[in-house]
């Protein structure tokens, strides 16, 4: 059986992306707050939240949830969106932006 470490880092891609989010005013600041939520067959979650620095640091922060209830997600996703205004947007979208924030900080050292 895998740790969820090695879990996530060796199939978790391959589980189907339930949702996305983002902080609304992410273009504006400059800094990203990105959850991705991806479902197992047993009806749990893991998910993937990313603190992205666009403008100097790329990826300032990451953690991980493994295997969570939906119950819990739902907890989670309201102690998020009590912090700050989210929207629910395509996985291309915060893909494209963590992988952007890593190119970015890379360039610049």
């Amino acid at each position: 059986m895998l740790s969820p470490e090695n879990y996530i880092r060796q199939k978790a891609r391959s589980l189907p992306i339930h949702e996305c989010w983002i902080n609304e005013e992410w273009e504006e600041d400059g800094l990203a707050n990105i959850t991705v939520a991806r479902s197992h067959t047993n009806g749990n979650f893991t998910v993937g939240m990313y603190l992205i620095d666009l403008k100097c640091l790329g990826v300032k922060d990451a953690q991980y949830f493994f295997n969570i209830s939906p119950l819990d997600y739902r907890d989670l996703m309201e102690r998020q969106s009590e912090n700050m205004e989210i929207e629910k947007v395509d996985y291309a979208l915060v893909h494209n932006i963590v992988f952007a924030g890593i190119e970015y900080a890379e360039d610049y050292g």
